[in-house]
């Protein structure tokens, strides 16, 4: 990094996004977004764009050191219809090929590309252990992920350095997973899925801003990084340490497979199915992981 090198975050005023344009903001950079609507929050200037009309206003680009692409529709948001499977991928593959076709039509490319994948790229893989190197799973989410990583290959033809982070299971104490997970604890339920034993690989939100952070700075970093930390656990696991955490008594109690099928459809395939992710290739480019074990993150993020 340069001092007042600038970041351009598409899909930054989602989850990760907002977590990353603080931390950004406090080590020195510029930072800018892409938004539906332009506008000026405080220093940060908001471009205008809009991946389902091919729509971008231009000058988001003209001072973009780095892009860093978060965009993408909620893959947890409803159930996996054809109709809702295409948006899934278009929102995807669609946000990286306006990017990319807007920097070759200025005649502009950033020093780095960074972008979003999802460790849903291995499928259900039980007790195998995941790297970077393994082969893709099988299913609509390895799917989605594997069209969505290929698209990055045209940055790095440009001589782009470019970076791809398949993440985690993402813990905020400001939404996502977390927030829904403990919504039955309040009634004094602790839910799990199916038998508990799929293996759920996370990492606390400012882990993940780190790395990519570290994806900006690093000059060595390119390539698949696996954005996951060093211990993941069980299902089963995972919500006795959430209620170990709570200290409230809770009633353990599963949600059968059959249920979330019906429920939830071919999307229950999400919360049912897992995989043991390394972590061994980011930590060899040097992070150091601030919430390396659950407990830990847990409790920082529900401040007990």
């Amino acid at each position: 990094m340069e001092q007042g090198d600038s970041v351009l975050i598409a899909g930054g005023t989602g989850l990760v996004g907002q977590r990353l344009t603080k931390l950004l903001l406090q080590n020195g950079y510029k930072v800018m977004l892409l938004s539906r609507k332009k506008t000026t929050q405080g220093n940060i200037t908001v471009y205008e764009w809009n991946p389902a009309k091919n729509a971008i206003d231009d000058n988001a680009l003209l001072d973009a050191d780095h892009i860093i692409n978060l965009s993408g529709e909620n893959i947890a948001g409803g159930r996996w219809t054809p109709e809702r499977k295409r948006a899934l991928i278009s929102s995807r593959t669609g946000s990286n090929q306006l990017l990319f076709d807007a920097c070759q039509r200025l005649g502009r490319f950033p020093k780095t590309y960074i972008t979003a994948s999802a460790i849903g790229y291995y499928g259900n893989r039980e007790n195998e252990i995941l790297d970077e190197d393994s082969d893709a799973g099988s299913g609509f989410l390895s799917e989605c992920c594997v069209t969505w990583e290929s698209g990055a290959q045209k940055w790095s033809d440009k001589g782009v350095r470019t970076v791809i982070c398949r993440i985690g299971l993402v813990l905020s104490n400001s939404g996502g997973v977390l927030a829904e997970t403990l919504k039955p604890l309040r009634f004094g339920l602790a839910t799990y899925f199916g038998s508990g034993k799929q293996y759920n690989s996370w990492i606390h939100i400012d882990d993940l801003c780190g790395i990519l952070q570290l994806a900006i700075e690093d000059d060595e970093m390119s390539g698949i990084f696996n954005a996951v930390a060093p211990n993941p656990v069980s299902n089963l696991e995972f919500t006795k340490t959430l209620v170990r955490v709570r200290r409230k008594p809770c009633l353990m109690v599963p949600a059968p497979s059959f249920a979330l099928h019906i429920l939830l459809g071919e999307s229950a395939q999400m919360i049912l199915s897992g995989s043991i992710v390394s972590s061994a290739k980011i930590e060899q480019q040097g992070f150091v992981f601030l919430f390396p074990e659950l407990e830990a993150a847990l409790k920082d993020l529900l401040n007990t």
